[in-house]
């Protein structure tokens, strides 16, 4: 089963988010996706993270779909951290301002929509 390690992130966040920052639209459903990458592409450059994370859709325990935004699989072959490898905090500290996330919120294992 194939896991990614990071946080959570709304779709209709990172699309919001790129139109605010002029990545993109929301005009069609291609539009949405563009923006979604170029979204991304910029909380990656913004938290110097380069190609050392990437976006992945992930399910809850609830079955809830969302994105992702990895930095660690348990899928060797993923070309990220590992279980045995893990990225250093201060790359989930970077990231986690660049998300505005609250400091309760913790990365963590979730498991992969498409296996």
């Amino acid at each position: 089963m194939l896991f990614y390690f990071g946080f959570l992130v709304d779709e209709d966040w990172l699309v919001e988010r790129g139109v605010t920052l002029g990545l993109g639209n929301d005009n069609t459903k291609r539009d949405r996706h563009y923006t979604i990458g170029q979204s991304t592409r910029d909380i990656r450059k913004k938290a110097r993270l380069g190609d050392q994370c990437d976006i992945r859709r992930v399910v809850t325990k609830r079955g809830n779909d969302y994105w992702c935004i990895a930095l660690a699989s348990n899928d060797p072959r993923e070309g990220m951290y590992t279980p045995h490898n893990m990225p250093p905090q201060e790359h989930l500290d970077r990231l986690k301002a660049v998300l505005e996330k609250e400091d309760h919120i913790q990365p963590q294992w979730w498991k992969a929509k498409y296996p």
